[in-house]
């Protein structure tokens, strides 16, 4: 049996670690969610839209993804 196996049935999933931004704006970023997405969800919920986070890789509606079990 191997490590990855045995760590398999212990409910253990390979986990990669999250890439940030090398030029990231913590304060812009902040200021956004702030100021601009409140009215971008009331917009959306207004007329019937759910939001989705995308970036290069792809579209999800959560920003994080759980992979469970084998």
């Amino acid at each position: 049996m191997d490590v990855a196996y045995r760590a398999g049935e212990l409910g253990f999933t390979p986990q990669k670690p999250q890439v940030r931004a090398a030029k990231r704006d913590e304060a812009a970023i902040a200021a956004w969610k702030a100021k601009r997405l409140p009215g971008l969800k009331k917009w959306a919920q207004m007329h019937g839209f759910s939001l989705a986070y995308e970036d290069e890789s792809g579209i999800s509606e959560k920003p994080v993804v759980e992979k469970r079990g084998r």
